[in-house]
């Protein structure tokens, strides 16, 4: 049926394609090119809490800032209250927790 074609979001012919076709042309031409391919299942939940590329945060109360720049125990309570973290996103921040306690334990101790 016609009233297909004009039922996907984005368009499936250019201008001008389908003038002088019928409709069971313009229906197999739709089916050929609206192939539906299935979506990559995965386990890994995707939260995007923190940028894992470039180490911000691209939500919550210090959103832009650097993981650098947060302080230890905000980075703690995000490890230990957000449930949607991926991995990737818990090795940086535990590997940032980490870090800043060794540093902070040198600075005391000497």
């Amino acid at each position: 049926m016609i009233s297909k074609i004009y039922s996907y979001d984005k368009p499936l012919f250019k201008v001008g394609e389908r003038k002088g076709k019928s409709k069971s042309q313009i229906e197999k031409m739709n089916k050929q090119r609206v192939k539906f391919k299935p979506l990559k299942s995965t386990q890994e939940k995707l939260s995007h809490f923190i940028n894992c590329n470039q180490g911000y945060f691209n939500k919550g109360k210090y959103k832009g800032k650097l993981l650098e720049k947060v302080p230890v125990n905000y980075l703690i309570w995000v490890l230990n209250n957000v449930s949607d973290l991926n991995k990737t996103e818990i090795k940086l921040l535990s590997r940032n927790i980490k870090n800043k306690r060794n540093y902070l334990l040198k600075r005391t101790s000497s």
